[in-house]
């Protein structure tokens, strides 16, 4: 196998032919995957949602944006302090997201009006967190099956 290759938990000092993942580290990668993957379908169920309940499905979406984003923060930190680089990635860019958002807002909040609202609302609250998300499931599927 390549030595290069990371396993999302794995530490970043131990070359994976000498990892040995047990019983309980691939327990811990399927399960967080699961976690991760049952809330990326009620999300793609609450989208689906909108289509026909556009306002309230979306404020339900974003509440639950908020608890998809607070358990994956909560793994990738998790992650980052165990030693994994890909996590402590996700979890820098994660954060810098959020002071980016809160940035955007506070600056340019008497500019954003009418259309343009929505638009950014939508690309800003919805699209980019879920395919974050998305993002983050894809790298616990990966630890999921190559331990």
């Amino acid at each position: 196998m390549n030595e290069q290759r990371e396993l999302l938990d794995a530490p970043l000092r131990v070359p994976e032919r000498q990892l040995n993942a047990g019983p309980d580290y691939s327990a811990a990668s399927s399960l967080d995957f699961h976690i991760n993957q049952f809330l990326l379908i009620v999300a793609g169920l609450i989208a689906l949602g909108a289509f026909f309940e556009p306002g309230g499905a979306m404020f339900i979406l974003l509440l639950w944006n908020l608890v998809v984003g607070g358990y994956q923060l909560l793994s990738a930190l998790i992650g980052a302090i165990r030693g994994n680089r890909l996590k402590l990635y996700y979890f820098v860019a994660a954060i810098a997201y959020l002071i980016v958002l809160c940035t955007v807002v506070t600056v340019f909040d008497p500019h954003i009006n009418g259309q343009n609202e929505m638009v950014l609302a939508t690309i800003f609250l919805i699209v980019l967190p879920l395919s974050g998300a998305f993002y983050f499931t894809l790298l616990c599927r990966e630890a999921k099956y190559r331990s």
